[in-house]
């Protein structure tokens, strides 16, 4: 896959709660998470959980299911796992939506695509990336003594 497919998304599973979508929003800073039957990636695609979907409920409503204020499969606008980024792109912008699941034949999750990352890949496009060409970032410690404890924090 291109920059753009998030291969290792985090998944939750129809048991989970919308208090666990904001845990993950507080912890990650996003909160467009697919719901799978088992809560992994490479399970059957149940639907997607947005801030949108969980930002007016009440505290009751945050222990309930996650289910019950997803967008349903149904509803969700995604793409078959041999989609190309660009074409990928053009979905988003027709559809106006954050997040684009791919899926295989099954409905499998097998990525998923962010508009947030596409926008900052086009703004960012010599950023440095790995073989998987994720953005990756350097650090740098001296050679005193101090040297050692700051190389164990960057790990």
């Amino acid at each position: 896959y291109e920059q753009g497919f998030i291969l290792d998304p985090i998944v939750l599973g129809p048991e989970s709660t919308p208090a666990d979508v904001l845990k993950i929003r507080k912890d990650h800073g996003f909160s467009g998470i697919p719901i799978t039957d088992t809560g992994k990636i490479g399970g059957k695609l149940l639907g997607l959980v947005t801030l949108r979907d969980i930002d007016f409920l009440d505290e009751d409503q945050l222990h309930k299911s996650v289910t019950t204020v997803m967008t349903p499969f149904d509803s969700l606008v995604t793409a078959h796992r041999d989609v190309t980024l660009s074409a990928a792109n053009n979905i988003m912008q027709k559809s106006k939506k954050g997040k684009l699941p791919i899926v295989d034949d099954e409905n499998r999750l097998i990525s998923i695509i962010s508009r947030t990352d596409l926008k900052k890949n086009v703004q960012h496009p010599l950023s440095s990336k790995d073989k998987r060409k994720r953005i990756v970032v350097g650090g740098a410690i001296s050679t005193h003594a101090d040297g050692w404890e700051r190389a164990e924090a960057l790990l």
